[in-house]
């Protein structure tokens, strides 16, 4: 909830590497991480050039979320449409669909 309410802290989290460690975690118990990225992953300002003066709307998924480098586009959908719950259990799981191809090989 702290990250909610502090706008401009919230935009430098990922200056912390919480990202990074987040998608390396190995364990079973995501679900809280993955609340935190989706409270905060689009709302990070890490953009240069283009895609920083773009508006969300003219850039694909992978560039507006700084999770867009470490995870397939299909996972940040899955994040955004679903939401945390759902994306913790394809995160942590093994799925092969139309929406996302995931295992635990690529996490």
């Amino acid at each position: 909830k702290l990250m909610q309410h502090n706008t401009e802290a919230s935009s430098k989290l990922y200056l912390t590497g919480v990202y990074f460690f987040s998608c390396s975690y190995t364990g079973s118990n995501f679900l809280p991480l993955a609340k935190l990225l989706e409270a905060t992953h689009l709302n990070q300002h890490f953009r240069s050039g283009f895609a920083a003066a773009a508006k969300d709307d003219d850039l694909p998924m992978k560039d507006r979320s700084i999770l867009g480098n470490m995870l397939p586009e299909g996972l940040l959908f899955i994040l955004v449409k679903y939401g945390f719950k759902r994306f913790s259990e394809v995160f942590v799981g093994n799925f092969d669909t139309p929406e996302v191809i995931w295992n635990l090989e690529m996490r």
